[in-house]
């Protein structure tokens, strides 16, 4: 009795491990992570003179978007807005670790926006 619950649960757990095999095949094999109708988030972080506690602010965004495994979909666009040296120092500091930070002005952001349609 006790060899026919066990002989169950184990083609039970077999079954279970194909489903999931099965699925993480189809998965690699079509590729729908990363299909064309994934939707781009774009964030705009305007930036003036002094920005206080910037860099805590940008590592903590950074943070929270790798926990939910968002990241690949994210693109921030920093605006300057007339940034003072301390900004920019800290902008290029976090861009070296992440390729999906810009820097843009407002004169070069529709261009952006529309560059970023056109791609998808």
């Amino acid at each position: 009795m006790l060899e026919c619950i066990f002989f169950v649960f184990l083609i039970i757990l077999a079954t279970l491990g194909f489903i999931e095999i099965l699925k993480i095949l189809l998965l690699k094999f079509f590729n729908f992570k990363y299909t064309s109708y994934t939707p781009k988030e774009i964030l705009v972080i305007p930036l003036n003179e002094k920005s206080e506690n910037l860099e805590i602010f940008l590592r903590k965004l950074i943070f929270k978007m790798k926990w939910n495994k968002r990241i690949d979909n994210q693109r921030i666009i920093f605006l300057d807005l007339g940034m003072d040296r301390e900004s920019k120092r800290i902008y290029n500091i976090i861009n070296k670790d992440y390729g999906f930070l810009c820097l843009s002005n407002l004169e070069k952001l529709p261009d952006f926006f529309k560059n970023t349609i056109d791609n998808n």
